[in-house]
């Protein structure tokens, strides 16, 4: 397929030139690439929130202004003022991950009966995984 276009040479008079379809040259046209949920989407809408939060008036208590933050600890939990599970999530998996090696000594000792290695693991590490 051509396709007739107005071109501005460099004496600045438009002329008429043909220009060849991508797909004669041999050119194929890719579709953009999707970056919804890669690393740099969630850092983009994560400063964006922040940005929106920096906006709003800040609370008062007493005569102290109060900061406004994006997530709190409240009960132990990490909460997410966006309602994002994923920061208290991943914060429960870096606390266990930290206690199973703390514990990688007594896991890994052939001494113990496997049973009781087990019991531990489940004792300290899961738990800790499933309810900090």
């Amino acid at each position: 397929m051509q396709v007739r276009v107005s071109v501005e040479y460099y004496d600045g008079e438009p002329r008429e030139a043909l220009r060849l379809n991508d797909e004669q040259w041999g050119l194929l046209s890719y579709p953009e690439p999707n970056t919804e949920g890669s690393a740099a989407d969630r850092l983009v809408k994560a400063l964006k929130k922040e940005e929106a939060q920096n906006q709003l008036s800040l609370v008062k208590l007493g005569d102290v202004e109060l900061k406004n933050t994006m997530q709190f600890k409240y009960l132990g939990v990490l909460q997410a003022v966006d309602g994002d599970s994923l920061a208290s999530a991943c914060r429960r998996v870096e606390i266990s991950r930290s206690r199973s090696n703390y514990l990688k000594h007594i896991l890994t000792a052939s001494k113990l009966s496997s049973n009781l290695r087990l019991r531990l693991f489940q004792a300290s590490v899961v738990f800790t995984l499933l309810y900090c």
